[in-house]
């Protein structure tokens, strides 16, 4: 089951998405590596990050150089999270800060 950033408590980890056309959320690099942090602290697993550009107000740019996958760790759910929650800090230490992130979490393995 997807979960969306708003069932999280953005608040508490300081975190305001900036809201795109077709609702997506995206949030800076700060903020999408205290949600990585918090995926890991609860067990959510991480279904993957998007990387965009923002060119202006109203126009992103996906930088295709920037996407993670885990669905590759699904195979063992025992240890999805941890293995996608570990992927994606590694992920997000490297990733430019100029980019805008979108992640799809997974509530279906929190424990």
């Amino acid at each position: 089951m997807r979960i969306e950033l708003e069932t999280l408590p953005l608040e508490k980890l300081k975190i305001k998405p900036l809201v795109r056309p077709g609702s997506m959320q995206l949030v800076t690099r700060e903020e999408a590596r205290r949600i990585v942090n918090y995926c890991a602290d609860y067990q959510i697993a991480i279904l993957g990050i998007e990387a965009f550009e923002l060119l202006n107000k109203t126009q992103i740019m996906p930088d295709m150089n920037w996407i993670l996958d885990c669905s590759c760790f699904f195979y063992d759910k025992s240890t999805f999270s941890k293995k996608s929650t570990d992927a994606a800090k590694k992920f997000m230490e490297n990733a430019p800060s100029k980019l805008y992130f979108e992640l799809v979490l997974n509530i279906a393995t929190a424990s």
